[in-house]
């Protein structure tokens, strides 16, 4: 599912969600958070991504006024692991996607639990 989402300069955009989290998962376990944005720019913005109230990466990007598929990604990476992606894609032609990425980011050894996951732009 897509959600449209528009947002100017000043504003934080947040493409975050809590999932339950299992100890011990199918091994093609994968979860993703789908989000079309409308962003106004050109604008230099902090990627966050977040982790239960962790910052597990980041860093600053450009991005022009236009809409963008904005995708964060928790794939199992086994042994308690799951790896974390995401990624802005402009629907615009003539500009790439654009990826923050952090492997092995979740370890969840002591049973299943409820993360909070995703990633943030701050201007």
């Amino acid at each position: 599912m897509s959600v449209s989402t528009s947002s100017y300069a000043l504003d934080q955009v947040i493409n975050e969600r809590w999932q339950t989290i299992a100890h011990y998962p199918m091994p093609d376990a994968h979860s993703c958070i789908n989000r079309h944005i409308y962003l106004a720019g050109p604008h230099t913005y902090r990627w966050y991504l977040v982790e239960d109230s962790t910052n597990y990466g980041e860093r600053d990007i450009t991005l022009v006024t236009g809409w963008y598929q904005w995708s964060d990604c928790l794939s199992y990476a086994g042994l308690y692991m799951y790896d974390h992606v995401s990624s802005l894609n402009p629907d615009s032609t003539g500009y790439k996607t654009a990826y923050l990425e952090c492997l092995e980011a979740q370890r969840h050894d002591s049973g299943s639990t409820t993360a909070y996951w995703g990633s943030t732009l701050i201007p």
